[in-house]
């Protein structure tokens, strides 16, 4: 059973938006899927100092005909698709304001592993993607890419519904208190429009089986250290700040919460800090790529240093 404790005041106060230069790859196979993912890495180039590079991938052959048949040689249909795979992505630039403007490059290789290598050498600062239930052949706009690209990627990574009509207005931001979530919460204030709203929840670990003062305990101390970061990101300028506390399934409270309160948003953070969290998280990460139902940020763990 999903249960839910709110702040007793909340503050309609904004947070500020720092601008911040911004290096967005936009990965797309030419496919619709795409199209949410442009309007929003669009919208984000309007609004601040933000470069945009689009990597348009094509799947490729590796073996030739079989049979030794008249189909073209493996380096011949590579091109033809590479040469198909941009020329689909043009297409779909041009339905966007100002999109048309956009850095484009097309390349052969499998999807997850193209983008990642792209957005390494190009030094992208977030990756944005396409996701939504597709055909296994279009698992390039879908949740099985975005699930590999978020667990290896460096930079944050946006996953996007096909229909996504730009930047969020309603944001739910997942906070497990470890510094990856905080850093989610803190890049969706960022990106969304001033007359938005943002909710810090934190899905509680103690279940109805346990004593209700140990609840009411856990729920109080969990308010008070989302509180500390609501007052962090309010500023002038920005979306409203609201916290909020949840138990249950930490997938499917954030689901059933985000479809209650039309959150068109999650925000989460890649990694937790123990072993076993990550396995958890991790899995709470994928089922929310695999729902498809709304857009999906995923800030990822830092990189220690050797």
């Amino acid at each position: 059973m999903l249960t839910a404790y709110t702040t007793s005041s909340t503050r309609d106060v904004p947070i500020a938006r720092p601008t911040v230069p911004l290096r967005i790859l936009v990965g797309s196979s030419g496919e619709p899927s795409s199209t949410g993912a442009i309007r929003i890495a669009s919208a984000l180039a309007a609004r601040a100092e933000v470069q945009v590079h689009l990597v348009a991938a094509a799947t490729p052959v590796v073996d030739p005909p079989a049979g030794g048949g008249n189909g073209p040689a493996p380096a011949v249909a590579n091109e033809d698709h590479r040469r198909e795979a941009l020329d689909a992505a043009t297409k779909l630039l041009v339905r966007v304001p100002a999109a048309d403007e956009w850095n484009v490059r097309s390349v052969v290789g499998w999807p997850a592993e193209s983008i990642l290598d792209e957005a390494k050498h190009w030094g992208a600062s977030l990756i944005v993607i396409g996701i939504g239930r597709h055909r296994v052949v279009d698992r390039f706009s879908g949740a099985e890419t975005a699930v590999a690209i978020a667990r290896r990627s460096e930079v944050p990574v946006m996953a996007v519904p096909a229909d996504a009509p730009g930047l969020p207005m309603r944001v739910l931001a997942a906070i497990d208190f470890s510094e990856p979530s905080k850093t989610a919460a803190r890049i969706a204030a960022t990106f969304m429009p001033s007359d938005g709203t943002l909710v810090l929840t934190h899905v509680s670990s103690i279940h109805a089986g346990n004593r209700p003062s140990m609840i009411d305990r856990d729920n109080a101390d969990s308010l008070v250290a989302l509180e500390t970061l609501a007052a962090e990101l309010r500023r002038p300028g920005g979306p409203r700040v609201h916290t909020h506390v949840m138990a249950g399934d930490v997938a499917e409270a954030l689901l059933r919460f985000a479809r209650e309160e039309h959150c068109d948003m999650i925000a989460v953070g890649g990694q937790a800090r123990r072993m076993v969290d990550g396995v958890i998280f991790g899995s709470v990460r994928t089922k929310l790529l695999r729902d498809g139902s709304g857009a999906v940020l995923i800030a990822p763990q830092a990189r220690r240093c050797s």
